[in-house]
């Protein structure tokens, strides 16, 4: 069922609140990357899920090293899943890493019934290994850039919305942030030639927070 088990990249974000995506657009395009579009925006689903302890929270929340991120993400309408696939993201640092698996049930509707038997699909690909509960969801609109070199990928997100799923009993509950968020991504052999030329994007305060993280956070957790 496994269909991907991506290489190792490097993944560096920046997240501002006071910035209109315009302003987002002439810093990236002004830098020495000189990124333009690559691709249209589209809308970006996920459904992130966690163990009974939240450890995959809190990994994130104690700045763990290494850390682990369970989610199922498809594009598009968020109230209709379809060509989903189910995500395992590893991070040790800026290092990341993916296996993705594909989703047998697909093209349905998001309500709690049948995100209950997306959850029993999910734990089936796991075997065992962890048993997983949805905890929140996340939809934004993804912007989608290259460099001049086509080696250095960028992402910009804008209008996120999350959803409570553990304990609420609801999906209708919408909450919206004004955030904006920018990411690089790249091979690792990359590295130097990126940090040499983040110099003309200092202004843009890098953030260790990710969406799932700042959804869960506004939420207000106990993470004892």
């Amino acid at each position: 069922m496994k269909i991907i088990d991506n290489i190792e990249r490097i993944e560096r974000k920046w997240s501002l609140h006071n910035c209109t995506k315009a302003q987002f657009h002439i810093a990236i395009c002004r830098s020495k990357f000189c990124f333009i579009k690559e691709y249209e925006s589209r809308k970006v689903n996920s459904i992130y899920f966690d163990d009974i302890n939240l450890n995959s929270l809190n990994e994130n929340l104690d700045g763990n090293t290494l850390k682990a991120k369970y989610r199922v993400r498809w594009y598009g309408n968020p109230k209709k899943i379809n060509s989903a696939r189910f995500e395992i993201k590893m991070k040790k640092g800026f290092l990341s890493k993916k296996k993705i698996y594909n989703i047998q049930k697909n093209n349905f509707d998001f309500n709690l019934e049948n995100l209950k038997k997306l959850t029993d699909e999910v734990n089936n690909i796991l075997y065992h290994r962890k048993k997983l509960q949805p905890i929140l969801t996340t939809h934004y609109v993804r912007d989608y850039f290259i460099s001049a070199n086509r080696k250095i990928r960028s992402t910009i997100d804008d209008k996120l919305q999350s959803i409570m799923i553990l304990n609420s009993g609801s999906l209708n509950s919408i909450k919206n942030f004004k955030k904006l968020v920018l990411e690089l991504k790249y091979n690792v052999e990359n590295d130097e030639y990126v940090k040499k030329n983040l110099s003309q994007m200092k202004d843009l305060r890098l953030s260790k927070n990710s969406k799932y993280l700042i959804s869960a956070i506004d939420e207000k957790f106990s993470y004892s």
